[in-house]
């Protein structure tokens, strides 16, 4: 089974439908969906909040609760809790919420981290790529 992290920015690729970015982070969530596929996808559990807002201002509150059943009926959320906020204040990031990002993927043996901004990551020790190339590396 290969667990992975999904960042904020590629589930708002999805939801908001990104023109550059929407189809390889769609085709990465909809590996997930698969029962016969070996991929299993954590939301963290901060992003949410986050998406609520976001597709609150963007689209109406009804959107805004449909994204956010859709996530957590489909794929694991990725509990947050004070070991990952400890282990994450001590990673040696600039910003916090890539941090518990990157702390919540070693908590829950994750593979790798997706997301497309591949630089905020570089001092994980979870690899990350992006959704093609995790496509491209895997050969889904």
């Amino acid at each position: 089974m290969i667990s992975v992290i999904v960042d904020l920015n590629v589930l708002l690729d999805v939801l908001q439908k990104r023109a550059n970015f929407f189809e390889p982070s769609k085709y990465i969530l909809e590996l997930g969906l698969k029962s016969n596929t070996e991929l299993e996808i954590f939301i963290p559990a901060h992003a949410l909040t986050t998406i609520n807002y976001i597709m609150q201002k963007a689209f109406s509150k009804d959107e805004a609760r449909k994204a956010i059943e859709y996530l957590i009926r489909n794929f694991e959320v990725a509990a947050l809790n004070k070991e990952i906020v400890k282990n994450a204040l001590e990673l040696p990031f600039n910003d916090l919420e890539d941090a518990v990002v990157a702390s919540s993927a070693k908590y829950y043996k994750c593979s790798h981290i997706v997301t497309r901004n591949l630089k905020d990551f570089q001092k994980s020790t979870i690899n990350p790529l992006s959704p093609q190339q995790l496509i491209d590396y895997y050969g889904f």
